[in-house]
């Protein structure tokens, strides 16, 4: 049996692309063209255009796919379509969330509380001081928290 040539024929590096806009992943594509991953790597980066189309494969996918469930959340019965892709988008305000969970305000709230018990009841003004500056750390650190999600 002939050897391969080490570089992706243009069909191999369509079927390739169509493999990853299919869903699957760059290993599966591999398999599906009986290359290696390193061949598939090397043809990317001998042709530029062919490494362009790797790139947009998994964004049209992904774009193809959000389409696809909001055509279904258009039809009444598919409401949950429309329901799922929410909480996945937006999961701050649509995802079920946790009933042991505090939410950000209550924490806020918590840390508060323990701010005036502390200078209450925490006579050593030294201790106090350490103790109020844990808490405020602790609380920018959940603002950070919050920011990034």
């Amino acid at each position: 049996m002939p050897r391969k040539s080490k570089l992706l024929t243009a069909k191999e590096q369509s079927a390739v692309v169509a493999v990853l806009m299919a869903g699957a992943d760059l290993p599966s594509a591999a398999d599906y063209v009986r290359r290696t991953l390193q061949e598939i790597y090397d043809a990317a980066a001998a042709k530029p255009a062919f490494q362009a189309r790797l790139d947009q494969a998994a964004p049209n996918f992904e774009l193809a796919q959000l389409g696809n469930i909001t055509k279904a959340a258009l039809r009444e019965q598919y409401w949950r379509a429309a329901a799922w892709l929410l909480e996945r988008k937006f999961p701050s305000r649509y995802a079920k969330s946790d009933p042991k969970a505090l939410a950000p305000g209550k924490v806020r709230a918590l840390i508060d509380a323990l701010a005036v018990a502390v200078l209450a009841e925490v006579p050593d003004a030294e201790h106090r001081t350490n103790i109020l500056n844990r808490l405020k750390d602790l609380l920018a650190k959940i603002e950070a928290s919050e920011r990034k999600s």
